[in-house]
């Protein structure tokens, strides 16, 4: 009896300081997604590995209710079979960029998939749209053709448009107006079944730029796409195993935006048993975006010491 308690404890003890280790060693988070936004690369190792798979961020603005978590994927994500994120690097210009015209100011944040545990599953990334593509109104995981414009807004690929240039040509077409240009855009497509997909992932941050400078006319929708596949869910739309999402931290911009990161990691701790960490992205000067690291953000560390 007494050698099965004293194991016991062992037990105990050796989960706590498993825990604390793996906060510790997660506390170098904001390093690593300062070092990814500042790698600035044409590829990951090959004309078909595109840049996004082991550098810069890839990035969620989220919010949770009393149905679902803040890393679900929504309703029309799930109908479609593609969640958007946004991909921030040093080399796409976002003066006008990241916003909060959805009131959010927190989120999630992605490993890049070369980086990613191996516990965890892959990101993968459909296609790329360098301005908001409304992907909502299109099939195909949110990377297919638009009902409003059924002729003009498949893949780049499959209408022979592979540069910035010829992007945005199509992009300022005069027989479209208004907000149609987002419908009518079409995407690059970055898929593991795509071609020389390192290039098109290049031309789509060149063509982003090439749109949105200072002089910007839709500054509220300037951020570029990027649409992976939605994970698998449940009947009732939430993601059937959370632990294997790639998810490196929860981010936060502003006060009120710390209170609903801190509730994401509670969450995220009470349902799968795993910390991840809460930083501070500093948006600033949209030139030269910045993650901070801070212990007292950190609510899984408080109830745990």
């Amino acid at each position: 009896m007494k050698l099965r308690y004293v194991v016991s404890v062992a037990s105990v003890l050796g989960a706590i300081l498993s825990f604390h280790l793996q906060q510790e060693a997660k506390a170098n988070v904001a390093d690593d997604l300062n070092t990814n936004y500042n790698k600035v690369i044409d590829n990951c190792g090959s004309e078909n590995s595109p840049g996004y798979l082991c550098s810069g961020n890839i990035v969620r603005y989220a919010n949770a209710t009393t149905n679902y978590h803040a890393w679900d994927p929504s309703p029309k994500s799930i109908e479609r079979g593609g969640v958007s994120f946004i991909y921030l690097r040093k080399d796409v210009n976002y003066s006008k960029q990241v916003n909060t015209t959805g009131g959010q100011t927190t989120g999630m944040i992605f490993y890049p998939p070369e980086q990613k545990p191996q516990t965890k599953s892959n990101v993968e990334t459909s296609c790329i749209f360098p301005i908001d593509g409304w992907s909502d109104t299109r099939p195909d995981g949110g990377c297919g053709v638009s009902t409003a414009y059924p002729k003009t807004s498949q893949r780049c690929q499959e209408q022979n448009i592979y540069t910035a240039e010829e992007w945005h040509q199509h992009f300022t077409n005069n027989d479209v107006s208004g907000y149609g240009i987002f419908e009518h855009q079409c995407a690059f497509d970055v898929s593991n079944c795509g071609h020389n997909t390192a290039d098109a992932f290049i031309q789509s941050i060149k063509a982003h730029n090439m749109v949105y400078d200072t002089s910007s006319a839709y500054p509220q929708y300037g951020s570029n796409e990027v649409v992976v596949k939605t994970p698998a869910t449940s009947a009732n739309g939430q993601t059937t195993n959370p632990e294997v999402l790639p998810l490196q931290a929860f981010f936060y911009i502003d006060t009120t935006g710390l209170t609903e990161a801190q509730k994401y990691q509670q969450d995220y701790y009470n349902i799968t048993g795993q910390f991840v960490p809460v930083v501070y992205m500093n948006t600033t000067n949209f030139d030269n975006i910045s993650f901070k690291y801070q212990a007292a953000d950190q609510v899984v560390l408080k109830s745990a010491n």
